[in-house]
């Protein structure tokens, strides 16, 4: 792939005025402290889906998906704003090997936004980007996690 333009990155903070390397949630032991982004609008909204809720995101060909254990009272109780801020490209590379592969794109130093774009609630971010949401069982969630690259068929046929 090659590199975009832009990157986007979703943040419940709202008024970022540059994004610092960090890691919390590294992909690999000893992992840098990285700026993530991605090339597609409709991953950087899926990540503002409160963490407080157990969620799989996932991407097939060009069907965006979030899967909730839970209903849609759970999220509309524990749903916040955030914002999905465009970054420039430069210094962003992406390793196919790891993580999302060319869906996640990481940077070294910081990086200032160039614009961004606020929503109230996280699900107005997915809906206006096209993000398909599901919400499930127990059972279907635990079996959509056993096998994340199969999830919509495991929910379709579910």
């Amino acid at each position: 792939m090659d590199k975009p333009e832009f990157m986007y990155h979703a943040s419940s903070e709202l008024d970022v005025q540059e994004f610092e390397p960090r890691n919390d949630y590294p992909r690999y032991k000893g992992e840098d402290n990285l700026v993530f982004a991605t090339p597609y609008k409709e991953v950087a909204a899926m990540f503002l889906v409160p963490k407080s809720i157990p969620t799989i995101i996932s991407k097939y060909g060009e069907t965006y998906a979030v899967f909730i254990n839970g209903s849609e009272e759970d999220l509309s109780l524990n749903d916040k704003s955030g914002a999905i801020y465009t970054l420039p490209s430069k210094t962003f590379e992406t390793n196919t090997e790891i993580g999302m592969g060319d869906t996640e794109w990481v940077s070294k130093q910081p990086v200032k936004p160039i614009s961004k774009t606020i929503y109230k609630l996280s699900v107005e971010a997915l809906r206006e980007n096209h993000v398909h949401l599901f919400f499930l069982n127990n059972d279907v969630f635990a079996r959509v996690q056993a096998d994340p690259a199969n999830g919509l068929k495991i929910v379709k046929s579910s």
